[in-house]
């Protein structure tokens, strides 16, 4: 148990009022269902699952993984097949994502 437990639960006060807990998570869910959408123009990305929550599987061509973790962080969820996991939170910008597809379009 943390000594100063107050500073730590303040902050439950704030996400749990005027349910800014719900507004954050269903931007979360629209920037990665953005996200799917504009990775899916891409005709070297393949979007492996339904979109449901704050992340977008997809396969992208080996080669261009490395390239892309140098600049963008995210997780290879699957080394035989390409597949990656990417994530979106409650302060994932658009511009954030066109700047990902973007650089996969230069990497194509």
């Amino acid at each position: 148990m943390a000594s100063k437990m107050r500073y730590i639960s303040v902050q439950f006060k704030a996400l749990l009022s005027d349910c800014l807990w719900v507004e954050n998570a269903q931007k979360a869910n629209n920037m990665a269902k953005y996200f799917a959408e504009k990775l899916a123009e891409c005709k070297s990305v393949k979007i492996t699952q339904p979109v449901e929550v704050n992340c977008v599987f997809a396969q992208l061509p080996s080669t261009m993984i490395p390239a892309l973790q140098a600049e963008f962080p995210f997780y290879v969820w699957n080394l035989e097949t390409h597949e990656v996991r990417l994530k979106t939170s409650f302060d994932t910008d658009a511009k954030h994502i066109d700047a990902f597809v973007d650089r996969v379009q230069q990497l194509s």
